[in-house]
This record gives structure tokens, sequence and C-alpha cells, in this order.
């Protein structure tokens, strides 16, 4: 029964706000290297909260759980603007400066 299938896929959204647990299991997820932990808790401060297993997750009614890749390319960027945000020159510029600072 397709009803039944879409009830079982549907996410288990957050009851109680952040908490602890969904915050660490985020932020110190398995799979993600120490070098991730700071980039992670800004992802999860800029587009958490997390479900009660602590996935991120977006899309229609929060139907997609972001994997470990999307995130990794969530923090680049993040960490990309933020720099090219930092640097006091026209973003043109900025971008040439940022680009040949952060690794490949």
């Amino acid at each position: 029964d397709t009803a039944v299938v879409a009830e079982e896929e549907t996410p288990v959204p957050p009851r109680d706000g952040i908490t602890m647990d969904r915050l660490t299991r985020f932020v110190f997820s398995s799979g993600s290297g120490r070098s991730e932990t700071l980039g992670r808790l800004e992802i999860f401060a800029r587009f958490g909260p997390t479900d009660e297993e602590g996935k991120l997750r977006g899309g229609v009614l929060g139907t997609h759980e972001h994997s470990g890749p999307e995130i990794r390319r969530m923090i680049r960027h993040e960490t990309r603007e933020g720099l090219i945000a930092a640097v006091d020159k026209p973003r043109s510029i900025a971008e040439i400066i940022v680009d040949d600072l952060l690794p490949a």
C-alpha cells in the first residue's frame, strides 16, 4: 500500500527543540573526521535542528536526509563564503585569494 510506504518514509521531526543528544549525534557523526566538527557545528546552527536521530534534513517536508558528502560540501561552501566576506577586496579578487588558500 503506497499510503503505508509514504507514512514510513516521513521523517521524525524533533518534538522538544534542540537537545544535546541530537547536537552531539550530528556534530560528532560517525564517519566525520575531527576536522569537520567545527564546520558541522556551524551547519547545525545555520540549518538545524536535526531529526530525532541527529540527521539533518531538507527538501519538501524534510524528506531528504543529507549525506556526509553533502554536509562536507555545505561546510566547504560556508567556509569559502565566510572567508570571502572577511577579505577586504572586491568579490572577484577575494574569490581568487580564497580559492588559492583553500585545499582542492
